[in-house]
């Protein structure tokens, strides 16, 4: 059974919704193998593997909180270091998720090839 769930998680890696996400994100930044992760979250392999099925956390800070205090007592996990993975897992995921500032920044490489134009062309500086 312990097979299954392992695989579930690992096609949870890719969603946000599910803590497996934001774990992985967090563990392969850090350069953690599964038992350091164990080691720095203070608990075992399976309840890590527990872990990464619970939805993620809510964004604001006092439910977030709450969440993760619920998680790490119902699993046995450091509660301080699970919101600290957790965080920097989400950071992570939007960083790399493609949802930053690109299109304001294409916008802005579109209009100083504007300005380069109109200068060639003799118009506004």
């Amino acid at each position: 059974m312990g097979s299954h769930l392992e695989n579930m998680a690992r096609r949870l890696e890719s969603d946000p919704f599910f803590l497996a996400c934001p774990l992985k994100l967090y563990q392969k930044s850090e350069g953690l193998s599964e038992d350091t992760l164990a080691a720095v979250l203070k608990c075992s392999k399976d309840a890590i593997l527990s872990v990464r099925l619970c939805r993620a956390p809510a964004g604001e800070e006092e439910s977030f909180q709450d969440d993760i205090e619920r998680i790490a007592g119902r699993f046995s996990v450091d509660a301080d270091a699970l919101a600290e993975a957790v965080r920097r897992g989400q950071a992570l995921f939007h960083m790399t998720s493609g949802r930053t500032a690109s299109a304001p920044l294409l916008a802005a490489r579109d209009r100083d090839k504007e300005r380069e134009n109109d200068q060639r062309k003799g118009g506004i500086p």
